[in-house]
């Protein structure tokens, strides 16, 4: 049964030993308390997602790209960057998004956010 208050689940789970010796009773919660610590905590390792982080590598061609970009600001936020092949791409500062999706999908700025940046 799902509850959001405690004695409520504890109360139910030990409604059929509420009439066994105290040691036992408290061996009961104890090892109910374990199983259900165990449950949680293996059902909470399940729903991590690893994000990958960009090597040095990475950052570094990043920037070395943002040197041939052309940066054209709409407003104190909203920029328009052309790249070397002539496509233009809106990076918002304020909400980290960008066209290519990138800066969203990874969450670290892409090359174009880092034109902007520099």
């Amino acid at each position: 049964m799902m509850t959001s208050n405690i004695a409520e689940s504890l109360k139910a789970a030990l409604k059929a030993a509420r009439n066994l010796p105290i040691d036992i009773l408290f061996e009961l919660l104890r090892s109910l308390v374990q199983k259900w610590v165990w449950n949680n905590s293996n059902n909470a390792n399940g729903t991590f997602t690893k994000v990958a982080t960009p090597t040095k590598n990475e950052l570094r061609h990043d920037i070395v790209l943002k040197m041939k970009y052309d940066v054209l600001p709409f407003n104190p936020i909203e920029y328009q960057v052309r790249d070397e092949k002539g496509i233009n791409f809106t990076v918002n500062i304020h909400n980290k998004t960008c066209t290519c999706n990138r800066f969203q999908e990874d969450e670290m700025p892409c090359g174009h956010a880092v034109a902007v940046i520099a």
